[in-house]
């Protein structure tokens, strides 16, 4: 099993969003699910590269140093709604914690989809707290960068990927259950194999 893995930080992130809101499950259910996903979070944090970690093997070990701007860009969101949404006052104060440690290290993200994902966690953040000047410069240079990507060049449309990332942050300011799932899987299933 050590070249079998689970990509599990993704669900745990959405899931920790999904637990912040579910309405229905008692608050030691909440509790207890919110802890598993959080503690999933805290673990895949790598202090040493100031990254999120994406993929995990079933023995626990961690395929790589550091996870994909997406994980990290959707890492963000997570703990920006976390430290807005969740009724568990504990929870809140790790999310807010834990997003001032990752957003200094994962400001200077480049994929617009990651970028555009942890932008909907400043925003969250900022809803909280509205000095939280660290969101602000984020929020500042994200939009710089996404509308520079979105003007068209001498094309009457803009490019393909601004269309999806815009469609992208539309959905998910819909919610959690927005109805997209923003890791799409291989053709025939599964996820790409371990790094070395």
């Amino acid at each position: 099993l050590g070249a079998t893995y689970a990509k599990l930080f993704p669900k745990n992130v959405r899931a920790l969003m999904l637990y912040n809101l579910a309405a229905g499950i008692s608050p030691d259910e909440r509790m207890a699910r919110s802890m598993t996903c959080a503690s999933f979070i805290q673990d895949a944090w790598n202090p040493d590269v100031g990254a999120f970690r994406n993929f995990m093997r079933y023995d626990g070990s961690w395929c790589e140093d550091r996870g994909s701007e997406d994980s990290n860009g959707r890492a963000l969101w997570a703990l920006g709604r976390t430290a807005e949404e969740s009724p568990l006052p504990d929870i809140r104060e790790w999310a807010v914690e834990q997003y001032d440690v990752a957003l200094p290290t994962l400001a200077e993200m480049e994929s617009p989809r990651a970028i555009a994902f942890a932008m909907l966690g400043s925003c969250a953040m900022v809803r909280v707290r509205t000095d939280h000047t660290r969101s602000l410069r984020f929020l500042e240079r994200g939009a710089d960068l996404l509308e520079r990507l979105c003007v068209p060049l001498a094309r009457p449309e803009p490019p393909i990927q601004c269309l999806q990332d815009r469609r992208l942050v539309q959905v998910a300011e819909a919610g959690p259950l927005g109805g997209v799932d923003p890791d799409s899987r291989p053709e025939g299933g599964g996820s790409p194999p371990c790094p070395p």
